[in-house]
C-alpha cells in the first residue's frame, strides 16, 4: 500500500530565474503603487522597483559581481528591499538575508558562511556594525541606504550616490548584463524589457521571447537566495533557496494574494515566509504596506488608515491582539482574510480572532520551513479539524515515518514528517554533514517535526521532536500545554521547556507573562491547566512569571535560552507523581 501523500500537480515554467520570472509580471502594472511605507506614507511604484533594479544591476556588474557571486543584504523591512534583491538576481548572483538584530558574533558567523563580496544594507545595520563590517576579510564594500552614511572607513559607500551615477542609456549595452557568456556559463542573454504586451496568451516562456529573454534550462539549480535557519541546534546555517524554488512557490501567489489587495507587510522579509509573501504581492500586483518594526499602535493605525484587508500574522502575536483593550475602538472592517503559520492556533484563540475581526473574515493556517521554501501544509481553519495547518500543496509529497524504525506510518499514525517536491532547498551552504543529515538520497528532506494526518488528508503537527519533554516514559507538548494557557484572560504570553529531573527525565515548567493590570497566581494556573491535560502533562515544573518570551523575528520561542537561564529543580519536588 502506497501510504506516500501527494499534493494536486503543480504546472509552474521550470527553467526560469526569479528574475526573469519577476520582470515580466512587474511590466504589466508599470505606474501602479507597489509599497508603501506605513510611517512615512512614501510610495514605491512597480515602475521605479524595474528602474531601480537595473540601475543596480547595473552598479554591481561595474563591481565586478557575476556568476557564483554572492552579495549579503541586512536591513530592516522597507521599500529598498524588493529592488536590491531584483538588482541582486538581475546581477546573476545569489542574496544571502541577514536578520538586521543580527549581534556581531551572528554576522560574523553569517559572513563566514557565503564569504559575500559585497554588502548592501540600512544605515542604521552599517552604523551598529561597523567595527565586524570593515574587519571582513571578503567584503570589498559596503553599499549603504540612508540619510546619513558611516564615513569612519572607506569601504562604505552611500548607495543613493552611485545609483544616480548611472546612465540609463548605458545599462542595455552593459555587456555584464547583456551578453554573452552565456553558452560558456550557462546562463542566460537580456535586453531591456520596455513594454509588455498583456493581451497576448500563451506560455511564460513565449511571453518571454517578446522581450528578448533567453536562458538556458539548467539555471534552475542555480542558488538564487541564502536564509538563515532557525538555528534550533546552535548558530543559523546557510539554508540555498534555488531559483527553481522561488519559482515554483510563487507559481501559487494567487492563493494567498489578488491583485486587488491591500497586504500588510510585518513579517521580516529576511526570512523565507516574510519574503515569499512580499514577492508574491509583486506578482499578483497587489499593495504591500510596510511596516519596519511592530509596535500595537502602528499596527491599529494602518489597518484603518490604508484599509488593509490581508493579514500576515504569527499567532502569538493574534494571541496579544485579541488581549488588546483597545481593540474594541479600532475600525478593523476592511479586513476579509487572515493568514497565520510558524507555531498551532488553538480553537480558542481561533475563537477570539474571529470575534474581533469583521463577520465572514475567513482564517487560514499554514505549516513550513526555511528548508522548503514556503509553506508546505495550508488550508483552511475549520472547527471540526482544531489545529490543524490543512492539507498538502500542490506539486509536493509527503510520507511519516516512526522516528526509530523509518517505516512509513499510516493515518492518525504520528510520526516525522518528511517532504519531497521542487520546493525543498538545495542544501546547506558549505555543510554536506547537515545537508546529508536532512536530505536522503530518495530526495527526502526530514522536518524534524513530530505529527500525523488523518482519513482526509489533513495534518497536525505534534511538536518538534527535540523539543517533546520527556516526562516518565511521555511525551509532553510544549506548544499544547501553551496553547491551553493562553486561554487564561490574565496570560499575555507563555512558554513551556522541560527542565532535567534525575529520577523522572524532565519537568514541564511554564514562563509566563501576564496582562497589564491583571493579577494571577501559580496556583490559579495549575488549576486552569490541569482540568485540560493528563496528569502526566501538569507542569510538576512549576510557574514562573517574567517580562517578556525571548523569541525570533518569526515569533518562535527561543526555548534554548530560557533553559540556559534555569536553574535545575530543586532536591525535593512536590506532586511528581
Amino acid at each position: 500500500m502506497d501510504r506516500i501523500l501527494r499534493g494536486r500537480p503543480l504546472d509552474y515554467e521550470s527553467t526560469l530565474s526569479v528574475q526573469l520570472f519577476m520582470e515580466l509580471k512587474l511590466s504589466q502594472n508599470k505606474d501602479k503603487v507597489a509599497q508603501v511605507d506605513a510611517d512615512t506614507g512614501a510610495e514605491l511604484t512597480y515602475c521605479e522597483v524595474r528602474e531601480r533594479s537595473t540601475r543596480l544591476c547595473h552598479v554591481l556588474a561595474a563591481r565586478g559581481v557575476d556568476v557564483g557571486d554572492c552579495v549579503m543584504v541586512c536591513s530592516e523591512n522597507c521599500l529598498h528591499y524588493c529592488w536590491v534583491l531584483l538588482g541582486i538576481l538581475k546581477a546573476r548572483a545569489c542574496c544571502h538575508l541577514v536578520n538586521h538584530h543580527s549581534s556581531a558574533r551572528e554576522l560574523e558567523h553569517a559572513l563566514s558562511i557565503s564569504s559575500p563580496k559585497l554588502v548592501l544594507c540600512s544605515r542604521d545595520v552599517a552604523q551598529k556594525n561597523i567595527a565586524t563590517l570593515t574587519g571582513s576579510d571578503t567584503v570589498s564594500e559596503v553599499l549603504v541606504w540612508g540619510e546619513e552614511v558611516p564615513l569612519a572607513s572607506k569601504i562604505f559607500t552611500c548607495l543613493e550616490e552611485v545609483l544616480a551615477s548611472v546612465d540609463m542609456a548605458d545599462t542595455v549595452n552593459t555587456a555584464k548584463v547583456n551578453e554573452s557568456t552565456s553558452e560558456n556559463s550557462g546562463m542566460e542573454t537580456r535586453t531591456e524589457v520596455e513594454k509588455s504586451d498583456s493581451s497576448e496568451h500563451g506560455s511564460t516562456a513565449r511571453r518571454l521571447e517578446n522581450f528578448g529573454w533567453m536562458e538556458a534550462s539548467h539555471y534552475k539549480d542555480h542558488v538564487a537566495f541564502i536564509l538563515g535557519s532557525s538555528g534550533s541546534t546552535g548558530l543559523p546555517k546557510g539554508v540555498m533557496l534555488t531559483h527553481n524554488n522561488i519559482v515554483a512557490a510563487l507559481t501559487r501567489s494567487h492563493d494567498f494574494v489578488a491583485e486587488e489587495d491591500v497586504a500588510l507587510g510585518l513579517m521580516p522579509f529576511c526570512h523565507a515566509y516574510g519574503l515569499i509573501l512580499m514577492l508574491m504581492c509583486l506578482v499578483q500586483g497587489a499593495r504591500m504596506v510596510i511596516m519596519s518594526k511592530f509596535s500595537v499602535d502602528t499596527f491599529f493605525d494602518v489597518i484603518p488608515k490604508f484599509k488593509i484587508n490581508v493579514l500576515h500574522l504569527v499567532p502569538s502575536l493574534l494571541s496579544l491582539l485579541c488581549k488588546e483593550q483597545r481593540l474594541a475602538g479600532i475600525d478593523l472592517g476592511s479586513v476579509c482574510r487572515l493568514f497565520t503559520g510558524a507555531a498551532p492556533i488553538s480553537p480558542g484563540i481561533q475563537a477570539a480572532v474571529k470575534k474581533c475581526l469583521p463577520e465572514g473574515t475567513t482564517l487560514y493556517h499554514s505549516y513550513g520551513l526555511t528548508e522548503t521554501t514556503f509553506v508546505m501544509l495550508s488550508g483552511e481553519c475549520r472547527e471540526d479539524k482544531p489545529y490543524s495547518p490543512g492539507m498538502l500543496v500542490s506539486g509536493m509529497e509527503c510520507k511519516v515515518v516512526d522516528p526509530t524504525t523509518r517505516d512509513i506510518l499510516g493515518p492518525n499514525e504520528k510520526g516525522e514528517l518528511c517532504f519531497r517536491g521542487p520546493l525543498l532547498m538545495k542544501g546547506y551552504m558549505n555543510n554536506m554533514m547537515a545537508t546529508q543529515e536532512a536530505l536522503d538520497e530518495e530526495g527526502w528532506l526530514y522536518s524534524g517535526d513530530l505529527g500525523y494526518y488523518d482519513t482526509d488528508g489533513y495534518f497536525f503537527i505534534v511538536d518538534r521532536l527535540k523539543e517533546l519533554i520527556k516526562y516518565q516514559g511521555y511525551q509532553v507538548s510544549p506548544s499544547e500545554l501553551e496553547s491551553i494557557l493562553l486561554t487564561h484572560p490574565a496570560v499575555k504570553d507563555v512558554a513551556v521547556i522541560g527542565i532535567p529531573e534525575p529520577v523522572f527525565g524532565e519537568l514541564p515548567l511554564a514562563y509566563i507573562v501576564k496582562q497589564p493590570g491583571l493579577s494571577v497566581k501559580e496556583e490559579e494556573i495549575h488549576k486552569f491547566l490541569n482540568v485540560e491535560v493528563s496528569s502526566y502533562k501538569r507542569l510538576r515544573g512549576g510557574v514562573k512569571f517574567v517580562d517578556f518570551i525571548p523569541k525570533t523575528s518569526t515569533g518562535k520561542i527561543q526555548r534554548k535560552l530560557l533553559a540556559q537561564q534555569t536553574p535545575p529543580p530543586k532536591e525535593k519536588t512536590c506532586d511528581l507523581v
